[in-house]
């Protein structure tokens, strides 16, 4: 059963009078017993007549709770409190783990119906957000005594404008930060849940400068598009300061309530003038915000001042369809703006530094009706040609980098992956498809959530080592102990012949690397590239299976976390029994979709509609690399897509690089050489050998129709067409 149904049908029950509650229930729940008695237990059945709802609250217990034992948990000290309860810290109390946590607990004096289903829902919304820059909730349940808690991650962190005030971080430094918690706020909103509270207290930021979003106490879930209506004291909840005029007007929740916030928030981050002294009335509420929406953080420079001015507009518009549709629409222009300072000098001034990069005193900044001019203008109208210089694509991507699409279901598996104990993850796909830039991010989530990652790339092994299996992974040993900062000194001592090399390797992990570390993620990256030495290859993906199984049952090997990349153009053999290949998560990264690539264009400055990214597709289909190079040409107005287009199969052409290099392949390999060519000069999708059409498909060049395979896109069909010979 979706425990929001059950949520909603409670909250629902709660707006009816004690006397008509009983039978709204019934016949909301109609037929469904089961919906029935979860939503009786929802609100405190053994508490409450169930005819008549009459709500009973239990006892309440002393405010000193320090000492309190819940579960392995110990309460050490208060937090904060609430409106719904307190929060505390507490140490693992047993002999396993030294960890931190916090726990909230429901309030006893105000343990009426609508708190406690507003808490528990809390626990659940929680529960299902699993993202880098959420609070994550660890463990759930009910005291002796009859409390309700949960318990979640401890952050140790400060309020976001303390932080800032504290630290005087430059722009970027802030911009890239904001951009984290603003995909932490889209990801809630795409599993249907508005946060409506976020303010500076709900964001804390750790000593690595990343945002940790808290407290999802007034969230509202959107799966049935009803609005949520629980009150406390016949009043909407909210905090007022940074409520949207329409929240404080009682409408019903949208993800324009965030935004509003999130303008908020950032322009106290970036001026540090808005007061916060705004009236709970919300018939004087439009008087007071104009007044203060008038004054804006602006920079020296006056591009800067154009794209700041606009998202603030966007951001903090009154009328809500005049606000960002989505957060991805905010990102998309806070990306603009980075893109412009990350070469700039602008960039290294702190907030206050004097100079032309200072922020104005209240009142110099521009008016209101200024921001709504730019608001209309286009922003990628305002980006010069040579600001793109750091965007220019075919390297990894970087961790923050604005130019990287999430796909979020494969992003959001993978994080969940590798929060799993001896978890392994296997991301295979054609070259240049973003298997490396998807590593990076799983790595540092993995480091988010308390674990040393260390990455190796093969294609610094040098031939001669890979080719002798006992170097080979006595080398490997030594580079995870750099880069883990392990002394190598040791591993001599566990390298024995009468062991043999993979047994002296497991020794050497379990005895000094997985003693030394609590938590590893091994993140081994373009392993294709052992691939062209079988033997060498063979053993070693024997052993990463081998240890990965060890996990299942062995409490050192269940502390590492396993991602094993590589390409998909070179296949190798192995034995079913001993792959790696076969076990885990797998995740084959597909081409981007329509919408993926519109993403990526607007991020680029490009203000392209569905019809332009459909001609596009159907030359390049939705491969990353080449719209990476297709946007970043267009964006720098050396060609236009037309221009682009009319050279695009041609050795002189944009993706030459890219054809040349799949031609190498072709011809190193006769017989997929000439499938392909059969492939071309048909035209049509046709059947293949499945070894052939397996082969074809992995290097990209094809896509599956059924049981037969067609041609992925028509850059290939006019590139191919002339190169291959075709023998009918």
């Amino acid at each position: 059963m979706n425990r929001r149904t059950v949520f909603e049908v409670a909250e629902a029950a709660l707006e009816q009078s004690e006397e008509m509650r009983a039978k709204w229930l019934k016949e909301a729940c109609k037929d469904d017993s089961l919906l029935f008695k979860e939503v009786l237990s929802l609100l405190g059945s053994e508490s409450m007549d169930t005819q008549k709802f009459a709500f009973t609250p239990p006892s309440d217990l002393s405010d000193d709770l320090s000492g309190t034992q819940i579960g392995i948990w110990r309460l050490n000290r208060l937090l904060g409190r609430g409106g719904m309860g307190s929060v505390w810290l507490a140490n693992r109390n047993d002999s396993e783990l030294r960890m931190q946590a916090a726990v909230k607990l429901v309030n006893l004096q105000l343990a009426r119906p609508e708190l406690l289903v507003r808490f528990k829902r809390e626990r659940q919304i929680m529960a299902d957000l699993r993202h880098a820059y959420i609070a994550r909730i660890l463990d759930a349940g009910t005291t002796n005594d009859g409390r309700l808690y949960f318990i979640m991650e401890y952050v140790d962190g400060k309020n976001i404008v303390r932080w800032a005030r504290e630290h005087e971080p430059d722009l970027e430094t802030v911009l890239r930060l904001f951009r984290k918690l603003i995909d932490a706020v889209a990801f809630a909103h795409r599993k249907g849940v508005i946060h409506r509270d976020i303010k500076p207290g709900n964001v804390l930021v750790t000593a690595d400068g990343d945002p940790i979003l808290l407290d999802f106490g007034i969230a509202h879930t959107v799966d049935t598009g009803e609005a949520s209506k629980l009150t406390l004291e016949g009043h909407v909840l909210m905090t007022p300061a940074y409520a949207a005029p329409e929240q404080i007007r009682g409408k019903r929740a949208t993800p324009r309530f965030d935004i509003y916030a999130l303008g908020l928030l950032l322009r106290e981050l970036l001026a540090d003038h808005y007061s916060s002294e705004k009236s709970e009335n919300p018939d004087s509420f439009e008087e007071e915000t104009l007044a203060k929406d008038n004054e804006t953080a602006v920079f020296g420079k006056e591009l800067i001042n154009k794209i700041l001015g606009s998202i603030f507009a966007r951001a903090l518009a009154e009328n809500p369809n005049k606000r960002y549709v989505s957060c991805e629409d905010m990102l998309a222009d806070l990306d603009h703006l980075l893109a412009i300072i990350a070469p700039s000098s602008v960039a290294s001034r702190s907030f206050n530094q004097k100079g032309p990069g200072q922020i104005p005193k209240p009142g110099m900044g521009r008016r209101a009706s200024d921001y709504e001019a730019l608001a209309q203008q286009s922003i990628q109208d305002s980006i010069p040609d040579s600001n793109f210089t750091t965007m220019a694509p075919g390297d990894v991507l970087d961790v923050d980098s604005p130019m990287y699409v999430e796909r979020a279901l494969i992003d959001e598996q993978c994080f969940e992956a590798v929060a799993r104990p001896g978890s392994l993850i296997r991301i295979k796909g054609p070259w240049q498809m973003g298997k490396t830039s998807l590593l990076v991010r799983i790595c540092r989530h993995a480091e988010r959530l308390g674990q040393k990652s260390a990455a190796i790339n093969f294609q610094i092994a040098e031939e001669r080592t890979i080719q002798d299996l006992d170097a080979f992974l006595k080398w490997f040993c030594a580079v995870i102990s750099r880069k883990l900062k392990i002394s190598i000194k040791k591993l001599d001592e566990y390298w024995d012949d009468i062991f043999g090399a993979k047994d002296n390797c497991t020794a050497y992990f379990e005895e000094v690397i997985l003693s030394e570390v609590n938590n590893l993620t091994l993140a081994l990256d373009e392993v294709d590239r052992l691939f062209e030495y079988a033997e060498t290859a063979n053993e070693f993906l024997s052993l990463l299976r081998v240890w990965h199984e060890l996990g299942k049952t062995n409490v050192l090997w269940r502390k590492m976390r396993l991602i094993v990349v590589h390409s998909t153009e070179i296949y190798l053999p192995m034995n079913i029994n001993q792959s790696p290949f076969n076990v885990g998560l797998p995740v084959s990264l597909p081409e981007f979709s329509q919408s993926e690539l519109l993403t990526l264009a607007s991020r680029y400055g490009l203000d392209w509609n569905e019809d332009q990214v459909e001609v596009l597709m159907k030359m390049v289909g939705g491969h990353p690399c080449l719209a990476q190079l297709t946007f970043y040409e267009i964006s720098q107005k050396k060609m236009n897509l037309d221009e682009l287009l009319a050279t695009a199969a041609t050795e002189q052409g944009l993706y030459a690089n890219h054809l040349k290099r799949q031609l190498r392949f072709l011809e190193q390999n006769p017989e997929l050489a000439d499938a392909m060519a059969v492939v071309v000069n048909k035209g049509k999708p046709l059947r293949l050998d499945s070894t052939t059409a397996f082969k074809l498909k992995s290097m990209g060049l094809v896509k599956q129709q059924g049981n037969d395979v067609g041609l992925r896109c028509e850059l290939y069909q006019q590139y191919f067409k002339d190169r291959l010979e075709y023998k009918p």
